[in-house]
């Protein structure tokens, strides 16, 4: 890490938690820069948002003051806390926001909605008499407002199928990938193949 810090210093480069940092620091020292982008825009939009920390939430509230915010998010997606996102900040954010559910699902038809719903119904099982999958530690949760719904009627095909039980997961370890890839080039084909057991 040393090393690291030394060579951007060296090569007067800065990495993105410095571009955050610094940016966090100008807005709090500089009124009239912040001034600046409060005024510059009347909409402020954040993708992604249940994967943010701090330091951004701090600078998209600082410009946002007075304005229109729209952030977009979904806990159960939060999977960038490796690298700083905070779920916290989403669900506190949230929690003082006006929301309005996205439960229409464009992109898969209703049996793989029915799927994902049941998954997530018993991932995020509220029961303390049942092992759950997550740990009780984790803030997201699925309400009836998170089941997703496919977009038209003509989505209503379709089906869910696994490749490999959990059994042949820990047998065949080696041959999962290979296996998936001949699946997705099977439907890239539109072939349909049996992956042998």
């Amino acid at each position: 890490y040393t090393r690291y810090q030394d060579a951007l210093r060296v090569n007067n480069a800065l990495d993105f938690d410095d571009l955050l940092m610094r940016t966090t620091l100008l807005l709090r020292e500089r009124e009239d820069l912040l001034r600046k982008y409060q005024q510059k825009w009347q909409y402020l939009l954040v993708d992604e948002f249940q994967d943010t920390n701090s330091l951004q939430n701090e600078i998209v509230n600082k410009i946002s003051k007075d304005k229109n915010l729209f952030v977009v998010g979904d806990s159960k997606q939060s999977i960038y806390s490796f690298q700083g996102a905070e779920l916290e900040v989403f669900n506190s954010a949230v929690g003082k926001l006006d929301k309005e559910p996205m439960s229409i699902n464009y992109r898969s038809d209703k049996k793989i909605l029915e799927f994902v719903n049941t998954v997530f119904g018993k991932l995020f099982e509220q029961d303390d008499n049942t092992n759950r999958l997550i740990s009780s530690n984790f803030k997201a949760t699925f309400t009836q407002d998170d089941k997703l719904q496919p977009s038209s009627k003509d989505k209503a095909n379709g089906k869910v199928e696994f490749l490999i039980s959990q059994e042949e997961a820990y047998q065949k370890i080696d041959n999962q990938a290979k296996d998936i890839a001949k699946f997705i080039k099977a439907i890239k084909d539109n072939k349909v193949i049996k992956i042998p057991a």
